[in-house]
């Protein structure tokens, strides 16, 4: 057996350190390739942080609120996309990594938001989250009186009512329909019944304000030309409108209920229509129990000292008894001449038309054996 010698020896050791040395390196290259594809699947937090450090400033100074929808199932890329292409946001891709760092790109709600472009990304991402800025939606019924408004308004906004009263009843506002009003009438009739997309901090005065407005669009100008045609003032259009809405429960009758009152007016008889005797009890009561309309009338009822009770007053009341919609004013603007002079209720909603008194007296006859 031969000795090997001491240069074989090291020969031997160096080829082994190399070989080591080729291993690690070969190990060091693949874990850091390996760390490279997993930093461009999931970017390190560091990287993240300093890619969105100067990402929390509003694209624009408009405080304008627009409507910006999330449809359920939407994902927060797609949200995010959509943010800048409605000109919320600078990027999509900070935003979307913003809230990936915050952990909540998941939890997104799906619903209708009110944003603007002077709102912060971090903002935004706080009103998706906790619904903070989606509109409250106000729903007017038409034929709802002032009472009935300021109190559903209340419940959306709390401790508003005596506010929302106070300002319909007293405040002036520059709306040329407004002109006609008697002096010191209230915004009875003028709250145009619909459905609004408020603000979650909206003011009694700025719903008011919408609400005018919009009846300045619904009610048009046609109309009114129309009413002034037929001898009426925008006011009084908007009174007999009012007393329409509350006794039509069938639009199909709409225009023979208008036309009964129009040929009462146009005789000088008086109109006798139950809901201004409603709204005049209940008025001077501010609410009864059960609601804003004493549904069923006693003779006492119809005696009720009041200038909006039709039974004892000849002509129009002095004001609209509630809100009524663009049909119940198309009603009274379009409705035909006519020889009918009475109507009364049956049981399922709709009237019994007559032209003499005996024959409303034997249709009244008729209801009550119906069930009315």
């Amino acid at each position: 057996m031969c000795r090997l010698t001491e240069e074989t020896v090291r020969s031997v050791a160096f080829a082994l350190l190399l070989c080591i040395l080729l291993l690690v390196g070969a190990f060091y290259l693949a874990v850091t390739r390996f760390g490279d594809r997993l930093r461009q699947s999931s970017p390190d937090v560091a990287a993240v942080r300093a890619f969105v450090a100067n990402e929390d400033s509003p694209l624009g100074a408009d405080p304008t609120r627009r409507a910006f929808v999330v449809t359920p199932g939407e994902t927060a890329s797609e949200i995010a996309d959509n943010l800048e292409r409605s000109g919320f946001i600078r990027s999509a891709l900070q935003f979307r990594l913003a809230a990936r760092e915050q952990g909540v790109d998941g939890l997104f709600e799906a619903g209708e938001y009110q944003l603007a472009t002077s709102m912060r990304p971090s903002e935004i991402r706080q009103a998706l989250l906790t619904g903070r800025n989606r509109p409250l939606r106000f729903t007017v019924p038409e034929g709802h009186r002032l009472t009935q408004i300021a109190d559903a308004f209340d419940e959306l906004r709390p401790r508003t009512r005596e506010e929302f009263v106070s300002i319909a009843s007293s405040a002036r506002f520059a709306h040329a329909f407004l002109r006609d009003r008697p002096a010191g009438a209230s915004l009875e009739g003028y709250l145009f019944p619909d459905t609004y997309e408020l603000d979650r901090e909206a003011l009694p005065l700025q719903t008011i304000t919408r609400m005018l407005d919009t009846f300045g669009v619904r009610v048009s100008e046609d109309l009114i030309r129309r009413a002034r045609g037929r001898g009426l003032n925008i006011h009084e259009m908007v009174t007999l409108a009012s007393i329409v809405e509350r006794e039509a429960q069938r639009a199909s009758e709409r225009e023979t209920i208008a036309g009964v009152f129009l040929a009462r007016l146009k005789l000088g008889m008086p109109l006798q229509a139950d809901p201004t005797v409603q709204y005049a009890i209940v008025a001077g009561t501010e609410r009864l129990p059960g609601g804003y309309w004493k549904r069923e009338l006693s003779a006492a009822d119809l005696a009720f000292t009041s200038p909006h009770n039709t039974y004892q007053v000849r002509g129009l009341p002095p004001g609209p008894i509630a809100s009524p919609g663009v049909a119940a004013v198309e009603a009274v603007v379009t409705a035909r001449d006519t020889d009918l002079l009475y109507f009364v209720a049956r049981r399922d909603g709709s009237h019994l038309f007559a032209r003499t008194l005996a024959e409303h007296n034997a249709n009244v006859a008729r209801a009550r054996s119906e069930g009315r």
